[in-house]
């Protein structure tokens, strides 16, 4: 017992200082556990899309799921984060990045353009029947509340490798403690 406690006082003391909800030691763990918030989170609204979250043998993708037909889905899961803010708290300072919904826009356009031309190779490999996207954000100055309305009016954005696309937002104590998410629309380009 006292040598599990150890394991968890020392994941904690190694946890990110800075918009630390997703955060944890072991990156395979973390990729998964995020998948696993966004298929419960769409579950409690009655979508039922996906099943048998588990790691990839190889990365891209980061993860695989089967869709309500069996067939493997593809998921990649990376942060929307101020690596600024995540530096300068590391080493010891307090801030905090203010987001204007125009910055996450930018943001969020630039992390797909990055993602799909990493996620070409899956795509070309015919082994999925879709490569979802999954952004996660514990982001203080974006919020469901706060910015849902906006980043769900962004027009659609361009991908050639990315068929769905979701920002998962840490879980809120006023609602229920559910993961507020918004599928984001991808205008799929033709190769």
């Amino acid at each position: 017992m006292d040598d599990e406690f150890e394991e968890l006082k020392n994941a904690i003391d190694r946890q990110r200082k800075y918009s630390p909800f997703f955060d944890w030691p072991d990156k395979r763990v973390k990729e998964l556990g995020i998948l696993r918030d966004l298929i419960n989170a769409k579950e409690l609204n009655g979508e039922f899309e996906l099943r048998n979250p588990r790691w990839s043998d190889k990365d891209p993708p980061d993860c695989i799921a089967e869709d309500k037909l069996g067939a493997l889905v593809a998921v990649e899961v990376t942060e929307l984060v101020s690596q600024e803010a995540v530096e300068k708290c590391q080493s010891g300072s307090q801030v905090y990045c203010v987001w204007q919904l125009s910055d996450v826009i930018d943001k969020l356009n630039n992390i797909v353009t990055v993602k799909d031309g990493k996620l070409g190779e899956v795509r070309s490999s015919k082994s999925y029947s879709k490569v979802i996207l999954v952004v996660h954000t514990d982001e203080s100055t974006i919020t469901y509340n706060d910015m849902g309305e906006g980043i769900r009016k962004m027009p659609p954005i361009p991908a050639k490798n990315i068929d769905e696309m979701y920002l998962l937002f840490s879980y809120d104590p006023a609602d229920g403690g559910k993961y507020p998410y918004i599928r984001l629309q991808i205008r799929r380009c033709v190769q």
